[in-house]
């Protein structure tokens, strides 16, 4: 009974006291272990970063598993990015930031006579942002919100949650060029590189945030400083990576930073932050609602895939809506989502969900995947002017969708059907 009652105030007390603390916690000589991956240190550099991480583990960790993600110098200085892995089985050659990272940071390795001593390089997280917070591309363009909406912060800043911000070669000139910009000043305390894409998690005054997917360059080394609304580099454009079908790894590369499934004229910045004890965060003039994943902006409603509106150097578009309480009724910010503003939204939507559902899932998954972005594209770049040239009045395009609407449904009905008869005809009858 009082072996019973040990082991219940033992977990207890773990539980309180955080997973980093229970790790240090356990009654038996833990190890390190390092997963495989396109960077290393010497061992004199690597024992002391164990023994920084047995003595002092992350507060997020909640392995021994390690892998380092990137490695750069400062005189005799080591800089060494380094993630903590969960969900990663013996040998440790498979594994990503963006899908096994529990915590992320980087370790300052300086020398200490004939060996070295480690210490957390990083800054205390702050959450919420505000008014002044940039949105993470250039100013005067928009971006298309991620059809994702609100997801896994991934890179594992603490308590943090990401998004997709879009851009595309052929969508118009509405769109962020590929180029990420920084959303406030910060100093780069951790570096993911693969053979892929880099990403960098950025500390400052005004919070800790993650951007993902850049294409290498110089700068993007820990203990760079960057002021707000300064260029980090260029967003890889085109699939990459290991994602889902669309596997573009090189044979015996490293892909352990993330990957993405989209054309070759598209690119995205995923974005990872920390949002308020609400679950709210400020970009410019729009609040996101975490729990919704529809971003505020003024009195609009914007949800994953909608057009985000044009950064504007920390005023945006509109008028900054107050941070509000979720719990008063009395602050109505309009989560229901916006309202239909012409007739064929409805049925534009419509055709979309047919498609999806009913005939993207008769092709393979690659070709799946293309079809879906295809008709993406056809939307986000076809309507935008159609709904210009009817708000200007110059052209009443209401009947004219309504009608071809209603041939485009009855094309894609016979489509099917036919495809349908030809597979039957296909398949060797029972004797």
């Amino acid at each position: 009974m009082k072996q019973l009652s040990a082991v219940i105030l033992a977990v207890v007390v773990m539980a309180a006291i955080g997973p980093g603390a229970a790790l240090a916690a356990d009654n038996y000589d833990p190890t390190i272990t390092w997963a495989v991956s396109g960077w290393s240190v010497d061992s004199g550099i690597e024992d002391a970063i164990e023994t920084l991480l047995l003595a002092d583990p992350p507060e997020d960790a909640t392995t021994y598993i390690y892998g380092i993600t990137h490695v750069s110098t400062d005189g005799d200085d080591s800089l060494v990015s380094i993630a903590n892995l969960d969900g990663v089985e013996s040998p440790y050659e498979e594994w990503t930031v963006e899908y096994n990272a529990v915590w992320f940071g980087a370790v300052l390795v300086e020398p200490d006579g004939e060996s070295y001593l480690a210490s957390y390089y990083e800054v205390t997280p702050e959450g919420g942002g505000s008014a002044t917070i940039y949105f993470p591309w250039r100013q005067g363009y928009g971006a298309l919100y991620g059809e994702l909406g609100v997801h896994d912060g991934t890179i594992r800043l603490a308590n943090s949650v990401a998004v997709d911000f879009f851009g595309s070669d052929v969508w118009g000139s509405y769109y962020m060029p590929d180029v990420a910009y920084t959303a406030a000043a910060g100093t780069i305390t951790a570096v993911c590189a693969d053979d892929n894409n880099v990403g960098v998690r950025l500390d400052g005054p005004a919070g800790d945030f993650y951007y993902l997917h850049l294409v290498e360059n110089i700068g993007l080394t820990v203990g760079a400083a960057f002021t707000q609304g300064q260029p980090l580099g260029n967003i890889v454009r085109g699939s990459f990576g290991d994602y889902g079908s669309c596997s573009a790894c090189p044979e015996g590369g490293n892909c352990t930073c993330g990957g993405a499934c989209q054309q070759a004229t598209s690119y995205h910045i995923h974005f990872a932050f920390v949002p308020d004890s609400n679950g709210y965060f400020q970009f410019e003039g729009c609040v996101l609602n975490t729990a919704t994943d529809n971003f505020i902006c003024g009195t609009e409603t914007i949800g994953p895939r909608g057009n985000l509106p044009i950064a504007g150097g920390g005023s945006g578009t509109y008028d900054a809506p107050l941070i509000v309480d979720p719990e008063d009724p009395s602050q109505d910010i309009g989560l229901s989502g916006g309202e239909t503003q012409h007739i064929w939204d409805g049925l534009v939507g419509a055709m979309i969900t047919f498609i999806g559902t009913y005939v993207t899932p008769i092709f393979p998954g690659h070709t799946q995947i293309g079809l879906s972005v295809y008709t993406e594209n056809i939307v986000n770049t076809a309507m935008p002017i159609f709904k210009l040239v009817d708000t200007a009045q110059l052209v009443s395009f209401g009947l004219f969708f309504t009608v071809l609407g209603v041939i485009l449904i009855e094309k894609i009905v016979l489509v099917v059907f036919v495809l349908y008869r030809l597979i039957l005809r296909l398949i060797p009858m029972a004797a």
